[in-house]
């Protein structure tokens, strides 16, 4: 035996078995985006990573330059320079909370360390320029870099 329901009271039904599907949508989709996305916390993290390892790379840089520079075969090229500067510019393009003026400075301080070893400048200017790139990364992630120039060329 069939029961008669109203057009009103099927037009509810529908209405919050709608609504009830759409409320239980919208929990599972914020559950599982908090669930699976990474905070700002592990981005920070990664990023300030990648810069450390990314100026720490460098620090090898001023012993293979002055090796070139002294024609004893090996050591670093512009190109080598030039990729390792690209490490350091990847990284600091990642942190989109740093001012440009402070992507400007790594910029040039990138290119001056890249154009001294173009143009095979001294290798106590090399490494003043490697410890450039190096200090502002410290300064503007905050890390700790094992073998860092200081701003004299001294290690």
């Amino acid at each position: 035996m069939a029961v008669y329901v109203s057009p009103g009271r099927r037009r509810r039904r529908t209405i919050v078995a709608a609504v009830t599907a759409l409320v239980v949508g919208i929990a599972i989709g914020v559950f599982l985006g908090r669930g699976t996305a990474g905070s700002i916390d592990d981005k920070v993290a990664a990023t300030r990573s990648a810069a450390a390892a990314a100026a720490a790379g460098l620090s090898v840089l001023p012993l293979e330059y002055a090796q070139s520079f002294a024609g004893q075969g090996g050591g670093a090229t512009a190109d080598t320079v030039q990729q390792a500067g690209a490490r350091v510019t990847t990284a600091v393009a990642d942190t989109p909370w740093l001012p440009d003026l402070q992507r400007a400075r790594v910029a040039a301080a990138v290119r001056a360390m890249t154009e001294a070893a173009r143009r095979k400048a001294q290798p106590a200017q090399f490494d003043r320029a490697v410890g450039d790139v190096q200090n502002l990364v410290v300064q503007l992630f905050g890390v700790q870099i094992r073998g860092a120039i200081a701003p004299d060329g001294t290690p």
